[in-house]
């Protein structure tokens, strides 16, 4: 099968949990189908890591969104009622390069990852996946109960946009994925009962270490410590369940782009790497 896989971030390196999560499928589906990749993107990329992709697919095509389209798309969706993190990742410009490639290559399959990029897939005449991942929506109400001020009604207009899009968008799609049941169970709209959950799992090389060595820590915190959720995790961790432990615990908070937050965490008995 030739299978177009849309990404709203080039899948490497593997920092992210979208990332990872296309990566790793790309790589299963590659073993039996022809995989084509479209990535939109507003960075360079090491030649290195563009070649991790393109021994997996077919090929492989990067398509560069600029600050001034974004703005522009964001700008648009102010009067539209679009959702801000659809227009961040939309422009018009953007969907014809798309349509031109998706025309040249005449997939059999079209997969969505990410209700951000199915502006892109709706208008394609051919079979077509979204894998919503999780509910922005949903997320974005909670962002709201926590944030402040100004920001708290922010969260709330665009998880209300969210809410209605992801719905929306369901119609257009032949199959729906996510992660977990409990994401799915928090949909409310009548195709959420056709949605599959596909599950993440954990590469087999992530334990691979000596396993006769001294553990140098008790506890090992490993995630993009750049996300809110990953922030706020480990604020409860070394904040409210540290010190109901042994004051002796050794603790490593280990990942991408650690937040001021995090960096703040660093104590004698909490290393932040």
């Amino acid at each position: 099968m030739k299978i177009l896989y849309l990404t709203s971030r080039f899948p490497y390196p593997l920092e992210k949990g979208d990332k990872l999560r296309a990566y790793y499928q790309i790589a299963s589906l590659s073993c039996d189908h022809q995989v084509h990749l479209i990535s939109i993107t507003d960075v360079d990329h090491d030649k290195s890591d563009l070649e991790k992709l393109r021994d997996l697919t077919a090929s492989t095509h990067l398509i560069r969104i600029s600050p001034y389209e974004r703005y522009i798309s964001l700008l648009h969706a102010l009067f539209s009622g679009i959702p801000f993190q659809i227009a961040w990742f939309y422009n018009k410009s953007l969907q014809k390069k798309i349509d031109k490639l998706a025309h040249d290559i005449q997939p059999d399959h079209i997969f969505c990852q990410l209700p951000r990029m199915a502006q892109y897939c709706v208008g394609l005449p051919y079979p077509k996946t979204l894998d919503y991942m999780d509910s922005f929506g949903i997320g974005m109400n909670r962002r709201a109960s926590v944030a402040k001020g100004w920001m708290s009604w922010v969260y709330k207009m665009e998880a209300g946009r969210m809410i209605r899009f992801e719905a929306n968008i369901a119609k257009k799609f032949n199959h729906l994925t996510i992660i977990s049941q409990q994401d799915k169970d928090q949909f409310n709209f009548p195709e959420a009962a056709a949605i599959h959950v596909v599950s993440n799992g954990i590469s087999p090389t992530f334990f691979e270490f000596p396993k006769n060595s001294i553990p140098l820590y008790d506890i090992v915190f490993v995630g993009n410590m750049s996300y809110l959720p990953n922030i706020e995790s480990v604020e409860y961790l070394v904040h409210h369940i540290l010190p109901e432990l042994s004051p002796d615990l050794k603790v490593l908070i280990a990942g991408a782009n650690p937040a001021s937050r995090v960096k703040k965490l660093a104590t004698e008995h909490v290393t932040v790497s």
